[in-house]
């Protein structure tokens, strides 16, 4: 994320950063990615929710859009942001040579369990895919994608409570 600062502040560019990263889909404990990506590597969790609307797609994953909703997940504190950035980056298909960004990462605030604002790094689907995503996808009205798997029996690799 990135401002521009006006001249009479007398301050010019700069780049925001965080040591925290909030999770909402297949990185979540207990999910199919958190063990490979996360485990021993950060501190956490703890329980948070953004504002957004979350969707469950066909492909077996959740994708979180700008809306007035709500979206739940885990904030983590990453040890080492330099290293586990890139990998997650690769993960979510975000800034990748020679690929179409399936999702963004930005810089949003999120408020834990006590309702603190934390400024965490999250990956939102990708602005130019939105259609894509309607017409792919099931809308999780409670904003809780771990919720939606278990209440509906299905594995993150299921395309649940929805067309196929």
């Amino acid at each position: 994320m990135e401002w521009e600062v006006t001249e009479k502040t007398g301050k010019g560019r700069f780049t925001a950063q965080t040591d925290y990263i909030f999770v909402y889909g297949t990185l979540m404990k207990g999910l199919a990615n958190h063990d490979t990506y996360l485990a021993e590597r950060v501190g956490g969790p703890l329980p948070g929710e953004m504002k957004g609307e979350l969707y469950h797609l066909k492909y077996g994953y959740p994708a979180a859009i700008d809306g007035p909703g709500r979206v739940k997940g885990e904030i983590y504190l990453l040890e080492d942001a330099n290293e586990l950035l890139p990998q997650l980056d690769y993960l979510e298909d975000f800034n990748q040579p020679g690929s179409e960004d399936l999702y963004k990462r930005e810089i949003r605030e999120v408020r834990d369990e006590h309702g603190n604002i934390i400024f965490c790094y999250v990956y939102l689907w990708s602005n130019n895919r939105i259609k894509e995503l309607k017409e792919n996808s099931v809308y999780i009205n409670n904003g809780d994608w771990k919720k939606f798997i278990s209440e509906n029996n299905c594995l993150a690799e299921d395309y649940c409570g929805g067309k196929r």
